[in-house]
């Protein structure tokens, strides 16, 4: 079950929330794009029974440096106001028997994440988040949880090496595996 964290709540759930900022501090090209974590929204979710830990962190940022190293195809996705929900996310399983059964276990965190995106977004009244993803999330949310990107850039193209693309939240990914 996944719980949201809006960044006024952050120090009721410190001990929820600081293995995915560690996690965001041991990469540094995912520091460089979340630094403000303190005005985050997290969606988070742990089952210990499966030994499961992941979920999202929301940021709403200006997006002049992304337009700056994306180039123009990014000018459709960014409102007038300039500011865009980036979102990042990853999952982290401890070895036991529910992680022999990594597809299942993986591609059901992920739609329920999604779920729980597009439930964030209808809150916050965005049709789309920016994803900075690392690339092995990148193949997970895309492979696994068949996740409906309308704009990628793979890291292989990207300057950092990480994912950038644009999350539809409107369109059901059921549809499209």
């Amino acid at each position: 079950m996944f719980i949201t964290v809006p960044p006024q709540n952050q120090a009721s759930h410190k001990a929820f929330i600081d293995p995915f900022i560690s996690f965001i501090k041991d990469d540094s090209r995912l520091k460089q794009s979340f630094r403000g974590h303190k005005k985050a929204t997290f969606i988070l979710t742990q089952d210990e029974a499966k030994g499961v830990y992941g979920g999202a962190l929301l940021l709403k940022e200006r997006m002049d440096i992304v337009r700056r190293n994306l180039g123009k195809d990014m000018a459709y996705f960014i409102p007038k106001t300039g500011e865009v929900w980036t979102c990042t996310v990853c999952i982290r399983a401890t070895i036991n028997d529910y992680v022999l059964q990594y597809d299942s276990l993986y591609a059901s965190f992920y739609r329920q994440l999604y779920e729980k995106l597009t439930e964030f977004g209808m809150k916050e009244k965005t049709t789309y988040l920016w994803m900075i993803l690392l690339p092995v999330e990148y193949l997970s949310t895309e492979h696994l949880g068949f996740w409906p990107y309308v704009f990628q850039v793979r890291p292989q193209e990207s300057l950092d090496g990480l994912f950038h693309g644009i999350l539809s939240l409107t369109i059901n990914p059921s549809k499209l595996s």
